[in-house]
């Protein structure tokens, strides 16, 4: 089991600003579009080396009784890899062996 001081190796520290977008529910669904940008140490392992993120996410939250059950969030994660000047390359897929 990882400890919360692991994913801050692989996250960093993270400074972070949310801008709700849109809000729409409908029976026991409330979805969230929103935009995020921050200031994070590194991403993925990748250095920020003080580069600011900018992303889009949507969550969708299950209410029971007023309080939210479950919650799954889509987000843009692969869109902030070149805005820390990572290079996005194809894979040279194996040989069958």
């Amino acid at each position: 089991m990882r400890s919360r001081h692991d994913k801050r190796r692989v996250f960093g520290a993270v400074e972070q600003t949310w801008s709700i977008e849109d809000v729409i529910a409908e029976g026991d669904k409330v979805v969230v579009r929103a935009k995020n940008t921050c200031a994070q140490a590194s991403f993925l392992g990748i250095p920020s080396h003080g580069r600011q993120q900018t992303f889009t996410a949507m969550f969708i939250h299950h209410i029971v009784d007023g309080k939210i059950v479950e919650t799954w969030r889509n987000a843009d994660d692969l869109g902030r890899l070149p805005q820390l000047g990572a290079r996005l390359e194809p894979g040279v897929p194996k040989a069958p062996t």
